[in-house]
């Protein structure tokens, strides 16, 4: 994916910028029900979840193996999940840790077994030191991803993403712009640098 390598790589100006910057991650998913996913669930497979609210792109665009748009939401909610609970600080370098974790770990291109892997998401989670049982239990306690069911935390994304304005992802904002150009480590630094007065 085009955000790997930013995701990869900007803890480390996460961190260094510390309390002078405040980070808030937004995952993309698309809402399922203005899609029609829950009157044809046949026309969404296994794209979403929460019969058929929150979908996400396959990110592999074969919907009969690999790793599904479903896969995507829950991933998606995890990672809300940690921010939750460990980025209020607006740095959030555990949430940095897990997504680098995960990234290597269960989100290898070419081994896509893993990416909805429990036991190597656990993994991911310890080696970030990440509480799993808080995450589950806050993933849970947001409505899950089961059943005809709303979920408040993928309810705010897709609301975040409307007062946004959120055209094209990945994206980027500073100071609610967008970063226009490639989203590497150097351009989004720069982009956030060029926001803080003169001095």
């Amino acid at each position: 994916s085009v955000s790997r390598p930013l995701l990869q790589t900007f803890k480390d100006g996460a961190v260094a910028l510390g309390t002078k910057a405040f980070f808030t991650p937004h995952m993309y998913i698309y809402d399922g029900r203005r899609a029609g996913c829950q009157m044809d669930s046949e026309r969404c497979l296994n794209q979403c979840t929460n019969n058929g609210r929150y979908c996400a792109t396959n990110p592999e665009a074969a919907l009969d193996s690999g790793v599904t748009g479903a896969d995507v939401v829950g991933e998606s909610l995890r990672r809300i999940c940690i921010w939750r609970n460990y980025g209020e600080d607006g740095i959030g370098k555990k949430w940095w840790d897990y997504t680098t974790e995960f990234m290597y770990r269960c989100a290898n291109p070419l081994n896509p077994g893993f990416f909805a892997s429990q036991d190597c998401i656990a993994d991911a989670m310890t080696h970030a030191g990440v509480n799993k049982k808080i995450v589950d239990s806050c993933m849970s306690d947001s409505g899950g991803l089961e059943g005809d069911v709303a979920n408040s935390a993928l309810a705010n994304e897709l609301a975040e993403q409307s007062v946004s304005g959120v055209v094209r992802t990945p994206a980027f904002f500073v100071n609610q712009a967008p970063v226009l150009g490639s989203l590497s480590y150097s351009t989004v630094f720069k982009a956030i640098c060029s926001g803080y007065a003169a001095g």
